[in-house]
């Protein structure tokens, strides 16, 4: 998971025709990423997917317009 600040960020920078607040204060300091890469690794070989962040902004947006939502 991203920052609040990142993830509003994106949504604009991706979508500019949409009414997207940018936040612009970093209030979440207390998120910790992960210090240890081999996490993810053992993750990957347990047969885990990731999906890029951006690919699952488009895919949210895009249902969401289906649905009429936005």
């Amino acid at each position: 998971m991203e920052r609040w600040v990142d993830f509003t960020s994106n949504i604009a920078d991706i979508y500019p025709e949409l009414p997207v607040h940018r936040i612009k204060e970093d209030k979440q300091g207390w998120v910790a990423w992960a210090k240890d890469p081999s996490s993810s690794k053992k993750l990957i070989n347990l047969g885990v997917r990731f999906t890029l962040f951006d690919t699952t902004i488009r895919d949210t947006v895009d249902c969401l317009r289906r649905k009429g939502l936005i």
